[in-house]
C-alpha cells in the first residue's frame, strides 16, 4: 500500500490542464467524464491513482470496467477505501479538485471536477465545458475530496 500526498504544484497544473481541455470534443478514454476525473487526480498526486482499473476507448469497454467497480460497492466505496473524504453540506462551495458524482448506481456514473469558480463537465453533445457550480448543485449526489490517498501499485505518470 502506497500513501500519496498532493504534489506541491498540483493546483497550478490542474488549472493549466482545465484551461487546455476546455472545448475539446468528447472522446472515450480521453475526455469522457471518468477519464477526466482520473487525470485530475493524477495531476494532483503525480501518479495514476487507479493503476488496477483498465483504461478504455469505447462505451462498451467503459461499461465493462465500471461494472467491476459497481460489483465491489461503487465509486463511493472505492473513494472511501482510498482515503478520500466525503464533503457534505457545502452546496456549490466545493474545494478545488473535489470529484463530484452525479449518477452513482447507474451503469455509467457521471463525474465532474470542481475548480472552485467553475466545474469541469463532459458530455457527448457539448464535449468538455466549464459550468457554474450553482448549475451543478441539483445534479450532484456526492462530493469527494482527495487530500491524501492510500493506493495499491500507484504508477508515476
Amino acid at each position: 500500500m502506497t500513501v500519496l500526498v498532493r504534489q506541491r504544484t498540483w493546483r497550478r497544473e490542474l488549472t493549466a490542464w482545465a484551461t487546455d481541455i476546455r472545448g475539446k470534443p468528447y472522446v472515450w478514454g480521453t475526455t469522457d467524464c471518468s477519464t477526466l476525473a482520473r487525470e485530475a487526480l493524477r495531476l494532483q498526486f503525480g501518479a495514476d491513482v487507479f493503476p488496477t482499473i483498465l483504461q478504455w476507448s469505447s462505451l462498451r469497454e467503459a461499461l465493462c470496467v465500471l461494472k467491476t467497480i459497481e460489483v465491489e460497492g461503487g465509486l463511493s466505496v472505492l473513494f472511501a477505501k482510498m482515503g478520500a473524504r466525503e464533503i457534505i453540506g457545502r452546496k456549490y462551495h466545493w474545494p478545488v479538485g473535489t470529484i463530484l458524482i452525479k449518477d452513482e448506481g447507474t451503469h455509467l456514473p457521471a463525474l465532474s471536477i470542481s475548480m472552485g469558480e467553475f466545474v469541469i463537465d463532459s458530455d457527448k453533445e457539448s464535449g468538455v465545458q466549464w459550468c457554474e457550480p450553482a448549475a451543478t448543485v441539483p445534479l450532484v449526489k456526492k462530493a469527494w475530496l482527495f487530500e491524501q490517498l492510500c493506493v495499491e501499485g500507484a504508477t508515476n505518470g
